[in-house]
């Protein structure tokens, strides 16, 4: 009995550490995960895990029946999945059943059931040569293959087992995922520490059994559905937000609407109050167009002159809702040529302007030489677009306004999107190019201004803002409104 409670005990600590996983998920926006349910007593035998994704992201719902094995004694097959349990019905008839019930409740619903386990797939079964490796799917030729070879003969078994017809039965082998051989425990939960340390939060062998623990609360009380809110709720009672030995500062910057951070600011930038539109949604366009130089510059410059007063504070660890223009003029202000660092929040994780630069990331454009636009000949513009394309936008704005003679246009060599930017690396590596292209570009039209027009993440405007020193020109940032147009905001000189 004892063995048995152990054997218990330590699934159930491979399930929590597992479902913390796709928990912590929901810190990741570019995942578009919009709600994670444990237990999830809608789901039938795939009840342990549930995620389930934003209607834009295209993506299948996912829910998962995780099994952990304390030995590698056994191994999934036909016969282990045909089995028979106590109650007449095997792991397959259950599987089958969910998958049923899930598509009667909405059958335009798009779903995934995954069956999670230590355990491999035998090689011995013939079905072995129908999973496939890369995706945990079963293969087309599953459902093709001739009746007199083995895989055939164990698909025919399947399908006779669960009394299903052949438009069903491919339907359901078509949303089946058999995860299997999959991560130790000690595996899961080194891969839950990197996830914990990269989203800022303590990430010891302590920390984990507090983040097992909570889920196990969870289950306990009976609260079933995880958001964000639930989330964060979570991670701020259990203390589980990790503090920096550097020495640092932490500035609070606001133009849009007040939001709480995971850090107690140094300190606060608040300029909702001189932008146009309501109360908990600020616009893009200050009441007075020339605050941006006269009143909002003079403030970040006051307190980066006090924080350069301060022996051995190098990190800025920037939080809040701001506009673009604002991230820029912040980056500009507390710059790489200083030797600040900067630390943003952005999809949930943590960015750094000294990372690493990434090698996989590109910026790119078409034509060197620029588009010919009529207007100032002192003057070029550059349209950079990092989650869509601007370029549109930009001509209009240009036609409009005669701001600069020629337009340059850069965008990742991918194309623009809004996961372009994976990690902290790519961000880095995008600024560090695109300063390089926007200096040569001054100085082959020989330039006194440059016009950036920026539509991507805030990381990207905070870090490109840190490294333009010295680009040969004044720099004028253009912030987009809510028409699509663009007005002035910054002159950086």
């Amino acid at each position: 009995m004892a063995n048995q409670t152990g054997a218990r005990l330590k699934g159930d600590d491979y399930q929590h550490i597992t479902t913390w996983l796709h928990v912590l998920e929901l810190k990741y926006p570019r995942y578009r995960v919009r709600l994670v349910t444990v237990e999830d007593e809608t789901s039938g035998s795939a009840d342990d895990i549930t995620v389930r994704y934003s209607p834009e992201s295209g993506q299948p719902d996912r829910f998962y029946q995780v099994k952990f094995h304390t030995t590698h004694a056994g191994a999934y097959s036909t016969e282990a999945l045909l089995k028979r349990k106590r109650k007449g019905t095997s792991l397959l008839t259950k599987l089958f059943a969910t998958w049923k019930k899930l598509k009667d409740a909405e059958p335009e619903r798009e779903v995934e059931l995954h069956l999670v386990s230590n355990w491999s797939w035998s090689a011995e079964d013939a079905v072995a040569t129908q999973i496939d490796g890369e995706t945990n799917k079963f293969r087309q030729s599953f459902l093709t293959v001739s009746n007199q070879e083995d895989a055939g003969k164990a698909r025919n078994k399947w399908q006779a087992h669960l009394e299903a017809d052949a438009t069903t039965f491919a339907r359901f082998i078509q949303d089946i995922r058999l995860c299997l051989g999959a991560a130790c425990f000690t595996e899961r939960a080194r891969h839950a520490s990197e996830r914990m340390a990269n989203l800022g939060l303590k990430h010891d062998e302590a920390a984990l059994l507090v983040a097992v623990g909570i889920v196990r609360g969870w289950i306990k009380s009976g609260l079933q559905q995880v958001t964000h809110a639930v989330l964060d709720e979570a991670i701020t009672a259990n203390d589980l937000r990790a503090e920096t030995d550097e020495n640092c500062r932490i500035v609070h910057l606001t133009t849009i609407k007040k939001q709480s951070t995971d850090l107690r600011p140094d300190y606060v930038i608040d300029w909702r109050v001189e932008f146009e539109g309501q109360d908990q949604l600020k616009g893009h366009a200050p009441k007075v167009s020339n605050a941006w130089n006269e009143k909002f510059l003079p403030e970040l410059h006051r307190i980066e002159g006090e924080i350069a007063e301060e022996s051995g504070v190098r990190l800025i660890r920037a939080r809040g809702l701001a506009r673009l223009s604002a991230w820029f003029a912040f980056g500009y202000v507390f710059s790489e040529v200083s030797r600040y660092v900067i630390e943003v929040d952005q999809y949930g994780n943590l960015w750094r302007t000294d990372s690493a630069p990434s090698n996989r990331f590109e910026i790119v454009t078409s034509n060197m030489d620029g588009e010919v636009c009529q207007g100032n000949s002192d003057t070029v513009a550059v349209g950079i677009s990092i989650t869509g394309d601007l370029s549109s936008d930009v001509r209009d704005a240009l036609s409009d306004s005669g701001l600069a003679s020629h337009l340059l246009l850069l965008s990742p060599k991918e194309g623009p999107g809004r996961d372009a930017f994976v990690d902290a690396g790519d961000v880095v590596t995008f600024a560090r190019q695109t300063k390089t292209l926007i200096s040569s570009y001054v100085r082959q039209r020989k330039a006194k201004r440059v016009c950036i027009f920026y539509y991507g993440p805030l990381s990207g405007a905070c870090f490109l803002g840190s490294v333009m020193n010295a680009v040969g020109a004044e720099i004028q940032i253009m912030e987009a409104q809510y028409d699509r147009t663009y007005l002035p905001s910054f002159l950086l000189a």
